[in-house]
């Protein structure tokens, strides 16, 4: 395994002075946090212990970051003890960047891809497709990716998408099936009583619970079938294209929905909800990995005062952030 201070070499001549090792402030700050454990969770019925802070890389996919920011970025989230590594084959060069890091990290991450398809055999093309890119002849769970825009018969099907991913896990292509969604939570409920769904990924924050209420909704019937929970869009995701991403350049998507001042807050509460088992954020660069990395490692769970008042906060929010993943139901 490469050392953080290896990966140095990766900032160096950034300045342009002849002979002179230029280290990031934030690489600076990673060594501090490094020895500094990060806490674990079991995630359900899968009896895995996995970082309770995820890796979400669809932030640095879409903004084609390149290599020399995200390959840096990952191995620092490996260094900081996050092993949840989500990505997904729609995520543009994402499952490239992780490729760069897999031949020899691999068994350091617990890895996660998706598979957008309703039908096996596009399913199967979409995991033969990510398994190559990854670099690696499995991954630890596949996703039916965003179930609000399937048709959930189609997916439960003889020939749907997850009979091939039950098929893919008796062959050892992932170890673990799950599946993903922002919206429509009413096409839900038929899949996870199939009692096949080993984790659920959905979108849970102070602001969206107004808005698409998947915990109250849907957490207890996936904890019925010990299925775990995973947070996500806990910043609230990304803005429009062409807003100006945290270092400065325009790219595709857009800062975080949630104010800066409201971030630690916003991890805080969704791993505070109860039922959730951990909490994944989308990141552009080693900073903010650094930066999350640092709230998770001091984590405390939210009174239930202080989840109130932000819930009353979100209440105010949802009116400005409106229902932008579609129909809630």
């Amino acid at each position: 395994m490469k050392s953080l201070m290896d990966r140095r070499t990766f900032f160096a001549g950034m300045t342009g002075l002849s002979g002179t090792l230029w280290i990031a402030p934030w690489v600076r700050a990673a060594e501090g946090l490094a020895s500094k454990p990060m806490p674990r969770r079991v995630l359900g019925r899968t009896k895995q212990e996995v970082s309770m802070l995820g890796l979400g890389t669809a932030p640095m996919g879409h903004a084609y970051v390149g290599e020399e920011i995200a390959v840096p970025a990952i191995h620092a989230a490996l260094d900081q003890g996050i092993n949840y590594i989500d990505t997904a084959l729609i995520y543009d060069d994402a499952q490239a960047y992780v490729g760069k890091v897999t031949p020899t990290r691999r068994d350091e991450m617990f890895l996660i891809t998706k598979t957008w398809a309703d039908t096996w055999e596009k399913a199967e093309e979409s995991l033969t497709s990510s398994l190559k890119v990854l670099r690696t002849d499995h991954v630890d769970l596949c996703h039916i990716h965003c179930i609000g825009a399937l048709d959930p018969k189609k997916v439960i099907g003889e020939r749907g998408c997850l009979a091939y991913l039950l098929n893919a896990k008796e062959k050892g292509l992932t170890r673990f099936v799950g599946m993903t969604g922002h919206n429509r939570i009413s096409y839900f409920p038929e899949v996870l009583n199939t009692g096949e769904i080993d984790v659920m990924m959905v979108v849970l924050n102070f602001v969206d619970c107004h808005l698409y209420d998947f915990h109250n909704a849907l957490v207890p019937l996936a904890k019925k079938h010990s299925t775990a929970v995973v947070a996500m869009k806990v910043f609230g995701g990304r803005g429009k294209e062409g807003q100006p991403t945290p270092w400065g350049q325009y790219r595709r998507p857009g800062p975080s929905q949630m104010p800066k001042d409201l971030l630690q807050d916003a991890l805080r509460y969704a791993l505070s909800l109860d039922g959730v088992d951990i909490a994944l954020t989308g990141v552009y660069n080693g900073q903010e990995i650094v930066q999350n990395a640092g709230w998770a490692k001091e984590f405390k769970p939210l009174t239930a005062e202080e989840m109130k008042s932000l819930e009353e906060k979100g209440k105010q929010m949802s009116a400005d952030w409106g229902t932008r993943f579609g129909e809630p139901v």
